[in-house]
């Protein structure tokens, strides 16, 4: 879906503020090393500088309006989609702070990577939720693959740190030429 404006490109000559956008438990799991910490890891490797809510402060502001904010203040959106649904956003009972950050990047065209966590990732415990969470996950999952961006599916860690690394670089080079990118990242079996 097109809204018509031009795709925001990152500047080619400065870091990039890199917006992670993930559940909790993507920063817990696996124990020795987390998604969450892999994708930080590929971020600070490609020389940017990452936004990730598990870094804001304590303040006295709208949660969900300052997430906005911090998504909007962000060149580029990483999202890491696994098998929980997340909490609700405030005010935004029909969706979790994963599907409103993504939504956002959307309406800003922001360039967004996208890494399913594969749900036979044997690094990850089941996710504990309702039927209803469960739903609306699974509903987000199929939304985010069938909105025409490439998503990559990673099962490990150091899948999705070396794909990130990958796409970043990609990004960069386009971002200096001044084109758009055409790579496909391929699913690591």
């Amino acid at each position: 879906m097109s809204t018509g404006r031009r795709r925001r490109t990152p500047p080619a000559d400065a870091p990039w503020r890199v917006f992670l956008s993930h559940t909790s438990d993507l920063r817990e799991h696996p124990a020795r090393r987390p998604f969450a910490a892999a994708a930080e890891a590929a971020v600070v490797r490609a020389g940017h500088a990452v936004s990730d809510m598990a870094y804001f402060a304590a303040g006295d502001a709208d949660c969900a309006d300052h997430c906005a904010r911090m998504v909007a203040r962000s060149d580029v959106y990483v999202g890491l989609v696994g098998g929980r649904y997340g909490s609700p956003a405030r005010g935004r009972p029909d969706l979790s702070y994963t599907e409103l950050e993504f939504e956002i990047a959307s309406a800003l065209r922001l360039p967004r990577l996208i890494f399913l966590i594969r749900e036979d990732a044997p690094a990850l415990p089941p996710a504990v939720q309702s039927a209803e969470r469960r739903a609306r996950q699974a509903a987000f999952r199929r939304r985010v693959q069938a909105s025409g961006l490439m998503v990559a599916r990673v099962r490990w860690p150091v899948e999705l740190e070396l794909g990130l690394l990958h796409a970043l670089g990609e990004l960069r080079v386009h971002a200096c030429m001044g084109t758009r990118p055409s790579f496909r990242p391929r699913e690591i079996a």
